[in-house]
């Protein structure tokens, strides 16, 4: 087969595409031509990102995107994901994309230290052609969900009744913004020190404050779903309130899903029960909002994962990392 590849030129029409071709590669992960739109503005300014499409007759077969880490920046590292068609999955069309991306990034970058290669460990065409490319594995992100009717809220009853006792307030994004006049800075203190302890192959950059606001402007917000763990002891005055920890849920493309973003908890305030009362404040949102299901993904030595695990969570095939070294 004859492949052909172009630099993607960004327009709603475009987008709608590649959104397509990406949702026929992953089925049950839907996203939508809003959110990835919106994902693109997110990445900060003066950072290279470049999105590439293969197309067989002039139709779009495979799309992907390359570029700096700009979350775990190293000189000379890059990255790529892509998403096939899966009438093309064999190594012609991702020999196409893999050359265009080298030869893109020899001619900006003289120097190509590392590439990180992300898949879905199911992939098995997208593995094998990274392991003939000189990839190896470096990490797994095993994927779980939670079926919402299944979900057996009996062992963790007494859990957010001992939370609360603790002082522990779990508050939303939509009822902080009306009671603290600094949450989002506070927030953002807060999800940094828990960024910067994920398990991560290199260290994990802060997110700048302005990056950080970008969330709230997602068009897969919820707001009532955006949650914080806050340490109040009971006092009225938000100047003394502690911000503990925070899960979020959000849209996605299918409308009986939620997907989970970063949960976690700040050093001082672990081991308390504060991370699983938060997890179970998020289900019962969902429960609310009307979804069948949350889904999530960590790190498999990331406690989280276990905590998951012990709400019903059942695991499926993991994100995986591959990483080639350059000399």
């Amino acid at each position: 087969m004859s492949y052909q590849t172009r630099f993607f030129i960004p327009s709603d029409e475009a987008y709608r595409a590649i959104t397509e071709l990406r949702n026929l590669d992953c089925p049950d992960d839907l996203l939508t031509s809003e959110s990835r739109k919106y994902d693109d503005t997110m990445l900060p300014e003066g950072v290279f990102a470049q999105r590439l499409l293969v197309e067989q007759n002039g139709q779009p077969v495979l799309e992907g995107i390359y570029g700096e880490m700009h979350w775990s920046p190293k000189p000379g590292k890059f990255y790529f994901n892509y998403s096939i068609h899966p009438d093309h999955l064999g190594a012609a069309v991702q020999e196409a994309f893999y050359n265009t991306m080298l030869a893109d990034l020899q001619k900006r970058n003289s120097t190509i230290k590392e590439l990180v290669a992300y898949s879905i460990e199911d992939k098995k065409e997208r593995i094998k052609f990274f392991e003939s490319k000189g990839f190896a594995l470096t990490m797994r992100y095993p994927l779980s969900e939670l079926a919402l009717d299944s979900f057996d809220a009996a062992p963790f009853a007494t859990l957010p009744a001992k939370v609360a006792a603790a002082g522990f307030e779990i508050m939303s994004i939509a009822q902080l913004e009306k009671c603290d006049p600094d949450w989002q800075r506070r927030g953002w203190v807060t999800l940094n020190e828990i960024r910067a302890d994920l398990p991560s192959a290199d260290p994990m950059e802060p997110k700048p404050f302005e990056e950080y606001l970008k969330y709230f402007k997602h068009p897969m917000l919820l707001e009532d779903a955006f949650l914080f763990a806050i340490l109040t002891n009971q006092s009225h005055d938000p100047a003394n309130w502690r911000y503990a920890g925070l899960t979020t849920l959000w849209k996605s493309g299918d409308p009986q899903k939620l997907t989970t973003g970063l949960t976690g908890v700040r050093r001082e305030f672990r081991r308390r029960g504060v991370a699983t009362a938060l997890k179970l404040h998020a289900i019962e949102y969902a429960k609310g909002y009307g979804a069948a299901r949350i889904d999530t993904d960590n790190e498999e030595n990331n406690p989280m994962f276990q905590i998951n695990l012990k709400l019903g969570f059942k695991p499926k095939p993991a994100y995986v990392d591959y990483v080639k070294k350059f000399d």
